[in-house]
This record gives structure tokens, sequence and C-alpha cells, in this order.
């Protein structure tokens, strides 16, 4: 069976999962070729050998690490191709971070160890993702690359356009992850198709690299780090540009947002300046991300038909790091650190407090495009509910489900599983023929 735990909704960004010790560093390299030596060698009973700091201790297990190895790493990117290589020492959070570059299919992926002062092991994180996938538009698109935003966080991205006459314009707000401007994914490039796919259509599209793709290291560092600095600031800055952009129409410019690029759509709509055509939502979640995870989580756990003690007690660890994110608060939050709290810190998730997607949406003034997947195991058709409740008694408001769409926008037959991600594929072409019809009706 496998799991698919890089993918989840959950991981927001590649940062080190773990930080203990102080801020004088050794150099611990033999340790560190070692420890990543039992690791490719699958030697996981001797890596749990080695020793940790009490939080990772805590947090890690064979069934984790052989999963990880064996499962999670290769339903995301493909086969090992058996090459890595040691890259760099990164100083970061009181310990450092030795980076091996592993190959596999669809990507180079940097694993790194974190290793304190003490010699104790503090980080297993994956910290980089460099995709093989090729990109490729149609023979009439052309890809002009742009920049936006404010120093020190310069954003880059492209327009894709089939034409430089007034048009209306879609900018895509990517779903969770460190994920770039083409959203690569697998074997895939999702934003790349959408974006090809309008524009053969007349419609210009921004797709950009998120903040926490080129700036992963300093937004990760940040003491107060929140939801405006993986999305808002650069969306905000993202429509203004568009609205500026040569050819575009200023009052036709459209954001869509997939996953939880959807789910913040509300926030979106209540921090921009200026006033937007529409807003297309794919695949939106109404339930927070900590909950959702869970479910995820379960799911996948019981793709060969049970659920195991190993696995169960995975999850149990997520749900007690869920259950921590729910009870949080301004005054306790000194209480909590990013290793309990699902890898990002406190201030993230107190961002969100409270906030309901499909409530928050009530308050859009724009027309509204909804989306779901029948198939999508990420974001399940119950969570269309909620959405429905909210707003399916609106003129103004189109809430479609496409039976055999997964969250990756590709439709597939069987049961959904992280395989078919691996698989070369194009979006949902009714999907593109409703977003087409919705901007230009």
């Amino acid at each position: 069976m496998k799991k698919f735990l890089c993918i989840i909704l959950i991981m927001l960004m590649f940062m080190p999962l773990f930080s203990c010790g102080d801020s004088s560093q050794t150099d611990f390299r033999v340790l560190a070729d070692e420890y990543m030596a039992d690791f490719v060698a699958g030697d996981y009973e001797k890596m749990m050998e080695y020793e940790m700091t009490p939080i990772i201790a805590s947090q890690m297990s064979v069934e984790m690490i052989k999963q990880i190895k064996e499962e999670t790493l290769p339903s995301q990117y493909g086969d090992y191709l058996g090459e890595y290589s040691f890259s760099e020492i990164v100083e970061s959070s009181g310990m450092n971070l030795y980076c091996y570059v592993f190959s596999y299919d669809t990507a180079d992926v940097t694993i790194a160890v974190g290793i304190n002062n003490k010699g104790q092991i503090a980080s297993f994180v994956i910290l980089d993702v460099k995709s093989k996938v090729s990109i490729d538009f149609s023979e009439n698109v052309k890809e002009t690359p742009v920049t936006f935003g404010n120093d020190p966080y310069i954003i880059s991205g492209s327009v894709i356009s089939s034409s430089d006459e007034n048009s209306p314009a879609v900018v895509i707000l990517a779903g969770s992850g460190a994920s770039d401007r083409y959203g690569r994914v697998g074997a895939n490039a999702i934003y790349a198709n959408i974006a090809d796919n309008l524009a053969k259509q007349g419609i210009k599209v921004l797709i950009f690299d998120k903040r926490t793709f080129t700036y992963g290291t300093e937004i990760s560092t940040k003491e107060d780090m929140s939801i405006y600095d993986e999305y808002l600031y650069d969306a905000k800055d993202a429509v203004e540009f568009m609205k500026n952009y040569p050819g575009v129409e200023r009052d036709k410019v459209y954001v869509l947002g997939h996953s939880l690029g959807a789910y913040i759509l509300g926030m979106v709509n209540e921090y921009l300046v200026q006033d937007v055509a529409g807003y297309i939502f794919l695949c939106p979640p109404s339930d927070s991300m900590h909950e959702l995870m869970i479910y995820q989580l379960e799911y996948l756990a019981g793709l060969d038909g049970e659920i195991s003690k190993e696995e169960q007690m995975n999850i149990a660890l997520y749900e007690a790091q869920a259950d921590n994110i729910k009870n949080l608060t301004e005054e306790n939050k000194s209480e909590y650190n990013s290793a309990v709290l699902l890898n990002a810190p406190a201030s993230y998730w107190l961002s969100m407090k409270n906030y309901d997607p499909a409530l928050s949406a009530e308050a859009i003034k724009s027309e509204m495009f909804l989306a779901f997947g029948g198939r999508d195991y990420q974001v399940p058709i119950s969570q269309k509910k909620a959405w429905y409740d909210s707003l399916g008694g609106r003129s103004d408001v189109i809430i479609n489900v496409y039976e055999n769409m997964n969250h990756m926008l590709f439709d597939y037959t069987g049961t959904p599983s992280p395989d078919e991600y691996n698989i070369k594929s194009e979006i949902n072409s009714q999907l593109i023929d409703d977003i087409v019809d919705f901007i230009e009706k």
C-alpha cells in the first residue's frame, strides 16, 4: 500500500521539522553521512539507535522512516534512481542541516538531517524539490516572465497568453506546499496546464512561484509567520499587477484558488484593495486544515483494507498535534513550538483561528464558481455541503461536481489513490470549458 503524506493538504512548506540545541555549531558531517547511509540502506532500526532530541525521539519510529523511504517518496516522485550525494550544510534554528540530494524519476529531492551541537539528531526533513517535469505550452501560447511585489520579497512568475489584445485575466493561487509557478506534482504541472488551456481561449493567466518556494528559509524562520506571508500579501500584489498589465481588461480580472489557495479566498477578498470580477474555487476545503489532514491519513492508511497498529499510532500522533492547534490561543502560544503543531509556528495557526471559509465567502460580492471532484480523497465531496449551505441560494454562484475528477483536476476511474498523480494527464476538459463560460458570459 502507498501513502502520500508529502502531498496531503497540510504539508505547507519545506522547513525543519524539529529544532533543539544551542546556536554554536560543531561539524558532525561524518555522523550525518552515517545516518543518511543507513537511510539509503533501509536500516531503519539502526537509525532509531542514534541519539535524538526528546522531541524527535517522540515523533520518529521505524514504521515512519520506512514509510518515507519506501512509500511516500516513490509515490510522489517516482522510482529512486539509486543516486544521492552530499550538497551543503545549512545553519538553521540552533543546528546544522546536512543536505543530500536524491535522484528520483520526476525530481531531485534534497533531504536534510539536522544535528545539534550535542551531536543529537534534531531534524529529518525534505528541504527542497527540483522537479524534472518539463513545461510545454501549446504552439500559439507564449510565456512572458514577470516580477512583482516589494523588497525583500520580489515574486517571480509568468504571464501565459495567446494574444496581446484586450482580454480577461486570471490570477492563480496555488495549493499547499512550496509550489512553483507551474504546480509541478508527480508527472504533471497542473497550473501550467490550466494556464495553457485558458490562454488558448484568449484569457491571460498569471502564475507565480509561492513566497514559500522562493524564500522558504526566510519565511520558515520568521517568528510571526502567518497566512499573510504564505498567501495574502502576494495575492494582493498579483491582482494589482494584472489589473495594470498590458492587454488586460481591468474590470475582468479573476482570482482562481486551488485547494488551500481556494480555502483562503474569503481572506483574500477581505484583504484586497481592489474588487475583482469573480472568484474560482477549485477543490475548496470547508474543514480546517488540521481536521482534514486526519481524514486524509485515515483514508490512505485504509487503502489496503485495514489500518495496522503502527498506522493507527502514526494517526494518533497527528491527532494529538491537531488537538494542540485547536487549543491554541494568544495566551498559551508560548507553550507550543512548531514540532508539536504540524511543523508550522503558533502564529501561523492563530492567523486562521476561527476562520470559516464557506461563511467568509458569503461576504464576497463578486461572482463565484466552485468545482469539486467526485474522486478527490484530499478534499472529499462531503466538503461541498458547507459551501452549498452558505452560497447555494445565490444566482451569481455556480457549484459544480465533476464525478471522475481527482484533487489534481484529472479524470480517472477506480479507487482514488496517489498513484494517479505520477501519470501524465490533462486537466478535466469540461472544467476548463465551464471556467471559460463563467469568465466570458
